[in-house]
């Protein structure tokens, strides 16, 4: 309500005293009306102005920027690149230019260019720690896991205590199977962080990995005792005490838990059952055909699937007053 009562103003001022206002200052007003509009998510609306302010003004870059801005939120990214790219010859070291443009090319898919705008930051500001958590979130999403654990780690270094960080090198040293070192971030992240149970199910893929079953379960049981609702995890508790523990009975009660809250993955079911150390095979096969789910055999993965819990791109900057100076 106030952004739309200061627009309403603002456009009376307009109307009433264009002929005493300077052309820098009307711009400065259609500039205003426009990040009104922006913070109200009206980003067409916000296009309009800024053009207007910077047909009066063509020294106000920073309406060029917030305009970006509002076509990358209105998906029109090739415009804001363009516009972007331009602002870049003025300024090639202007930080969040390049981080805009970055953000940019990675919603429309082009991560090496991306990557591209995010070297230059950190070749200017190695100590920009946005620009290389988005390094790291892009590397791991292109599967370069090495390479993304390594600018976690450099990341950390300026900042120890950020736990969100902690948790995505434990889960990339998972998926790695560097089990003991993701164990160190993992264990860190939880002591802070006891009630996050995505961690909890990290923690004990790892001692899973580690052939440390005992810790295993017991990392799912906390899991589940903060959330009994996840399928997958009752399953892959009774993998291990169907396979790796001498506990048939308890695992069968726990993939019969999974079962009745939906799980279903059919490659995991024809792994389970083809899998020499488990026991009471004729019972899991039974308990399948009693809930009728039929074992197809191997799904092909979905392309593109992603981790859970992986990091996630920080956002491009706020429009308005967020332009440098």
């Amino acid at each position: 309500m106030r952004y739309k009562l200061l627009i309403l103003i603002l456009i009376v001022i307009l109307s009433g005293c264009v002929t005493g206002i300077s052309t820098s200052d009307l711009a400065g007003e259609y500039f205003n009306i426009g990040n009104a509009y922006f913070d109200l998510k009206k980003y067409d609306k916000a296009v309009f102005y800024y053009k207007e302010a910077y047909k009066l003004d063509n020294t106000l870059l920073k309406a060029r920027f917030n305009m970006a801005l509002s076509y990358i939120a209105l998906d029109r990214n090739d415009t804001a690149d363009n516009i972007l790219a331009e602002l870049l010859e003025k300024d090639s070291e202007n930080v969040r230019i390049l981080a805009s443009l970055a953000y940019s090319y990675h919603v429309e898919g082009k991560d090496e260019e991306a990557l591209s705008e995010l070297n230059k930051i950190l070749t200017i500001s190695p100590e920009n720690t946005d620009a290389r958590n988005n390094m790291a979130v892009i590397l791991w999403k292109l599967d370069r896991k090495t390479e993304a654990a390594e600018e976690f780690k450099k990341l950390l270094k300026y900042v120890p205590d950020d736990m969100r960080t902690e948790y995505n090198l434990g889960k990339i040293l998972t998926e790695e199977g560097k089990y003991d070192e993701a164990l160190k971030y993992l264990d860190n992240y939880i002591q802070v962080k006891p009630e996050d149970y995505n961690a909890l199910n990290t923690a004990a893929e790892a001692y899973t990995g580690l052939e440390d079953y005992s810790k295993a379960l017991k990392a799912y049981s906390t899991s589940l005792s903060i959330d009994d609702k996840q399928a997958e995890i009752w399953f892959k508790r009774a993998y291990i005490l169907l396979t790796k523990v001498e506990d048939p009975d308890k695992g069968l009660t726990y993939l019969r838990q999974s079962l009745e809250l939906g799980y279903r993955d059919d490659k995991k079911f024809s792994e389970l059952l083809n899998t020499n150390d488990l026991m009471e095979k004729d019972r899991v096969k039974d308990l399948f055909k009693e809930l009728n789910i039929r074992v197809k055999g191997e799904n092909k993965k979905t392309s593109g699937e992603q981790p859970a819990g992986r990091g996630e791109f920080g956002h491009i900057p706020n429009g308005g007053r967020t332009y440098p100076q």
